[in-house]
């Protein structure tokens, strides 16, 4: 007859332990569980040692799940009573909780300031889609939203957006023919510019009370496939045009193409920047999705401020687009 532990664990039944069918099966699992959790040890070095060669931009937006992947590895590794993956698992899980936890923290910058002025910001990457524009013109009402900046406005629906609501909504506007980023606002604009970089971008300077903030809108390329390098360029010729603005209240504001895992992400908060989102304890929130159901689960649109605070921030569901409008509260002062 079999004992109790024999009948709970069949594994450690003597016919099945000594099977070599399961022996290696057992051996292939460990291997299987140990190569992930070395792929998920390789992201952590490569962030940490800022490595940015080949994929390893595109991959680092994937490290938050592959912690979560290895605390899943954990548990199994401890049922199947590997030991030894189990242990190695849970500390990545670990050094990624600890990377990740200014994500989920509130910082005293998201604190609103009683009584300032505060301008309502919105950045959406419309895909050059013409279906985006009427639900952007709503979600924009709908937020009460000051400034707006939409990159992958491409020319040819430069039209429908001069004929949709935004042109109601939006008083100024700066969008030129040729170009993909286009700046619209209830307020003045002025010093309106296109950036000089190999990739689109805008500036602009807004009034708060009695505070000028410039906003830089921007749309780098993507790390995918090949573009690794043409990435780093623009990554870099990016941080030279914002290191050359002037002082005072600064918004750069876009889809980046990088994520918090990425070494140009830290050169921002090495220079004095804040996150809108990690600051609002909002860091985990996604904003371009992909999937059958649409999820968002890579944060690559961004607002990062220097000489501001930026309380508030959420992301807007825009149907038509791949990517998640983001909005937050822009104030300066205190």
């Amino acid at each position: 007859m079999m004992s109790d532990t024999q009948e709970k664990d069949p594994q450690r039944a003597p016919g099945l332990r000594n099977n070599p069918w399961v022996r290696q099966r057992n051996v292939n699992i460990r291997w299987f569980l140990s190569l992930c959790v070395c792929a998920c040890i390789l992201l952590i070095v490569a962030r940490q040692m800022r490595w940015d060669v080949g994929p390893l931009p595109a991959l680092l937006s994937v490290l938050p799940w592959a912690g979560v992947m290895c605390a899943g590895i954990a548990l199994l590794a401890w049922r199947l009573r590997m030991s030894s993956v189990a242990v190695v698992a849970l500390i990545v899980t670990l050094a990624v909780a600890y990377l990740w936890a200014p994500a989920f923290t509130v910082n005293e910058q998201a604190t609103p300031i009683v009584g300032a002025p505060t301008l309502r910001l919105m950045s959406f990457n419309c895909m050059g889609n013409p279906a985006t524009i009427g639900a952007l013109a709503r979600a924009a009402q709908a937020d009460s939203v000051d400034v707006l900046a939409v990159v992958e406005a491409v020319p040819f629906i430069h039209r429908d957006l001069a004929n949709s609501a935004l042109s109601t909504l939006f008083k100024y506007r700066y969008l030129t023919a040729d170009d993909q980023v286009g700046i619209w606002s209830r307020r003045p604009l002025s010093d309106v510019s296109s950036l000089p970089m190999g990739f689109v971008g805008k500036a602009a300077r807004v009034r708060i009370g009695g505070s000028t903030l410039t906003l830089l809108a921007v749309h780098p390329r993507s790390p995918r496939y090949t573009q690794a390098a043409q990435w780093r360029h623009d990554q870099s010729q990016l941080m030279g045009i914002v290191r050359e603005q002037p002082a005072g209240p600064l918004v750069v504001a876009g889809d980046f193409n990088m994520t918090r895992d990425n070494d140009a992400f830290r050169d921002y908060l090495n220079n004095g920047f804040v996150d809108a989102a990690d600051i609002n304890g909002k860091g985990w929130k996604g904003t371009w999705s992909y999937g059958p159901d649409n999820w968002a689960l890579v944060a690559i649109d961004h607002f990062l401020g220097r000489g501001v605070h930026m309380s508030h921030f959420d992301t807007v569901v825009i149907d038509g687009s791949d990517h998640r409008a983001i909005v937050s509260d822009i104030q300066v002062g205190g």
